[in-house]
């Protein structure tokens, strides 16, 4: 899934169907794409991409876990 024109003061990733135990666990797979975007590697199959967000923009806030 890729993901643009959010508003990261309003929308919130509902990651909490992929069973992380907590946003230290999350936040070990999000890394940066060659573009520069976020990718959160949920799964072996599934991503999320947020374009035009970088890794270090995201926070604990950003998330339902």
């Amino acid at each position: 899934m890729t993901v643009g024109g959010t508003t990261p003061e309003h929308d919130l990733i509902d990651v909490r169907d992929y069973g992380f135990a907590d946003w230290s666990a999350l936040k070990s797979l999000i890394s940066d794409d060659s573009s520069g975007n976020a990718v959160i590697l949920l799964t072996a199959s599934d991503t999320i991409t947020l374009q035009g967000v970088h890794t270090a923009d995201l926070h604990a806030t950003d998330f339902i876990v």
